[in-house]
């Protein structure tokens, strides 16, 4: 294991955000930090992983990384390895492995997609080099996808919503793209990834993801 980062999941919930939601009642359970197989690759744990999570968190017993390669972090350690964000990463837990992707779900009941749509926000930041008097630079995305200096009203967008088993699903993710451009374990694929992914695990330390979400007084 080279290096451990500190992973938080967040949520507020905030009066005034937006616009009103309809519903005057609605029961959050989560949001949970989970890494699942990369769902774009063919044949991907993804597809029988995120099924059984939310099964999981209808029936009360989701637990925190679950599917983390490493059984060591299974739980709530808050810690993640750079292997459980990075997809394409060709190596583990074996060899051939298209890699594993960050993602913070949670579940609402009482609300439709249709409500929730435009009062729900989530924000992904890593700390990423110093500044001069010490202190982490945090990034977070634009509003186009760029990497761009983290602040208070940057970096938030809509995260997926699903309705499926009688609630409402939402998640959001984050990983790296190991090797960036191959999607095959071929020798310039792992020259890529030891070269390209080694840079941005040097630098990071923590991630943070954090849904915001519209509750009417």
């Amino acid at each position: 294991m080279r290096k451990v980062w500190a992973f938080v999941i967040a949520l507020v919930v905030v009066t005034g955000f937006i616009c009103p939601v309809l519903a005057s009642q609605m029961e959050i359970v989560g949001p949970y930090g989970e890494t699942f197989g990369n769902m774009y690759a063919g044949g991907s744990s993804w597809f029988s992983q995120w099924p059984a999570f939310k099964q999981a968190m209808v029936d009360g017993t989701a637990v925190n990384m679950v599917y983390a390669p490493d059984p060591r972090f299974v739980g709530d350690s808050g810690l993640i390895t750079p292997w459980f964000e990075t997809v394409y990463s060709f190596q583990y837990p074996e060899p051939g492995d298209y890699g594993w992707r960050i993602h913070a779900p949670l579940m609402i009941h009482g609300m439709s997609i249709a409500q929730l749509t435009g009062n729900i926000q989530s924000k992904t930041v890593i700390d990423w080099d110093t500044y001069p008097d010490g202190t982490r630079v945090e990034w977070t995305f634009d509003s186009s996808g760029d990497w761009t200096i983290n602040a208070l009203d940057i970096g938030w967008g809509a995260p997926s919503l699903e309705l499926s088993l009688g609630a409402l699903f939402v998640k959001t993710g984050f990983s790296w793209w190991g090797g960036y451009g191959h999607t095959s374990p071929t020798p310039e694929a792992i020259a890529a990834l030891n070269s390209d992914v080694q840079g941005e695990w040097d630098n990071q330390t923590t991630l943070t993801i954090t849904y915001r979400i519209r509750k009417d007084a």
